[in-house]
């Protein structure tokens, strides 16, 4: 009988792109796999802050400086990573881009959303899978949220883009299967990152428990799970939200009216201080997941 091999053994010597790698959960993420023996290429708009983690790892890290938004400059570096190392065992797409807004204020930072959050997956997945294809092994790990499943008030832009998500991850998913291509989706709730600290400065957030955030390396542990094992989805939420979801198949009206209560003071909010909101309506959240 053949012996699985142990996780450090399973890690150790893959290849794996990481967008988003600048900071939270995307350089979580990268680290965690550097410390398993993993060579990384970890790609973000600015590289300054991945020095240091290319200091310590240097013979097993690639910096890429990339715009995720950019079709043809990210696939450029995601091949330039693959003909490094001559494979790419694992896709983790962690960029991501946050706008709070009502459906009044929506501008362009709808498109940014968009473009970031589902077309940049899209585009490093279409790099990734002639390789993973040949190797007739991969795995893709797209990071969502609790917000691809529900949208609540102020999020329609980011629950458009996390659903979205969904879809290319389930598409890809069944075309890929044959190949021995595992494709996964981690979806956090609200997580310690640059982004939710612009996000609370937008008003009282739906929902928002501050018990039980989480930290960036949790999230990191939760994608290399569904890497290494294959599965579908990982929600990470408090019980009371993962049980809304199930209930909210099953009484969709109630969950309109809980969501809608629940995102009352944060129109509120959005409503009397729109004099004072950033020109172009939508409050600038921006941050990397």
């Amino acid at each position: 009988m053949k012996r699985e091999p142990r996780d450090d053994e399973w890690w150790r010597g893959r290849v794996a792109v990481v967008t988003g790698a600048s900071s939270g959960i995307g350089r979580a993420t990268a680290l965690a796999l550097l410390q398993r023996g993993c060579r990384v290429a970890m790609i973000a708009r600015s590289t300054d802050r991945l020095t240091s983690l290319a200091e310590s790892w240097a013979e097993r890290t690639l910096i890429l400086a990339a715009d995720v938004r950019d079709r043809e400059l990210l696939q450029r570096q995601i091949r330039a990573a693959i003909e490094h190392w001559a494979r790419v065992d694992l896709l983790v797409y962690s960029a991501g881009v946050l706008r709070i807004g009502l459906c009044d204020e929506f501008d362009e930072s709808l498109q940014a959303m968009i473009e970031t959050n589902t077309l940049g997956a899209a585009w490093a997945t279409q790099a990734v899978v002639p390789t993973m294809r040949k190797e007739r092994f991969g795995r893709i790990v797209y990071v969502s949220s609790v917000s691809g499943h529900i949208a609540p008030v102020g999020y329609a832009g980011y629950s458009m883009s996390k659903w979205a998500l969904q879809a290319l991850a389930q598409s890809v998913r069944c075309e890929l299967h044959e190949w021995n291509v595992r494709v996964s989706v981690v979806s956090p709730y609200y997580v310690q990152t640059p982004m939710l600290e612009e996000e609370l400065l937008a008003g009282p957030l739906p929902g928002f428990d501050p018990r039980a955030v989480l930290a960036p390396d949790v999230v990191a542990q939760a994608i290399l799970r569904a890497a290494r094992t294959g599965q579908r989805e990982i929600i990470l939420a408090p019980w009371t939200v993962r049980v809304g979801l199930v209930l909210g198949q099953i009484l969709p009206a109630v969950q309109d009216s809980v969501m809608s209560r629940i995102g009352r003071a944060l129109a509120e909010h959005r409503i009397r201080t729109r004099a004072d909101a950033s020109p172009g309506g939508m409050h600038r959240v921006m941050g990397e997941e």
